[in-house]
């Protein structure tokens, strides 16, 4: 069974604060789902078994940013800019990354739910993008506030993002010391920042499972409405197909 009679329900990944031991959300992706006509789900994490309780439920899925997870994921090493790893979260959300993707539920990842879902292909992230990559790189956690735009990301004018957006180049914000650094199998990179950082991934063999390095969830433009939009009508569509 997935969301029933009514609006798609999308689950959105929580965030965690160990110093009080709460759970949250960011309100963008709340009402961005709202909007979109969708009704939002915060999942908190658990015990790794209830990832299978919890899909059946959903109709799409938002992995969304936060701290950094264990560089032992992907093969990598403890940089020192990388910040805190909170292990129960990571310990639930790769295996229900991993399952949504595997159900072909509509998933999109933001920032590190980018990433999770690249590693969970078996792709890699460069432990700290400033130092990893071997040509110049720009800093995109420069202290920028959250809500401002940063720098520009380019679209491949045949991805599905392109379509989505109905854009090929436009401004986003910036909150990231990590970066793509090998694709997960299945993903194409469908965007770039102008110093060649990889901002979008897509799976073009599934209906919707796109990850965007920017945080559309905090800028309330147009930009981010399409995006809502898309994986709303997709998450219906999967329902239907689904039988729910």
């Amino acid at each position: 069974m997935s969301g029933g009679v009514g609006r798609p329900l999308i689950g959105i990944t929580a965030s965690f604060r160990t110093a009080t031991g709460e759970f949250y959300a960011q309100g963008g992706f709340v009402e961005g789902v709202r909007e979109a006509g969708g009704l939002p789900v915060i999942v908190p994490h658990g015990a790794a078994d209830d990832v299978a309780a919890y899909l059946p439920l959903l109709d799409a899925l938002i992995l969304t940013g936060g701290s950094d997870f264990a560089p032992s994921r992907y093969g990598g090493s403890m940089h020192p800019a990388i910040t805190e790893i909170i292990e129960p979260r990571d310990a639930f959300e790769f295996p229900l990354a991993e399952a949504a993707m595997g159900r072909g539920m509509p998933v999109l990842g933001v920032c590190r739910g980018m990433q999770i879902m690249n590693v969970v292909r078996g792709g890699s992230i460069f432990d700290h993008t400033l130092d990893g990559r071997t040509v110049p790189t720009d800093d995109h956690r420069d202290g920028s506030p959250i809500k401002e735009i940063v720098h520009d990301v380019e679209l491949a004018a045949d991805a599905a993002l392109t379509r989505i957006l109905d854009a090929v180049r436009f401004g986003v914000n910036s909150m990231h010391h990590q970066a793509i650094d090998r694709v997960g199998e299945g993903f194409v990179v469908t965007g770039h920042a102008p110093d060649g950082v990889i901002e979008a991934i897509e799976d073009p063999a599934t209906p919707f499972l796109i990850g965007v390095q920017w945080h559309p969830e905090e800028l309330g433009d147009e930009h981010g409405r399409r995006l809502f939009a898309a994986l709303v009508t997709a998450a219906r569509a999967f329902r239907a197909s689904s039988g729910g």
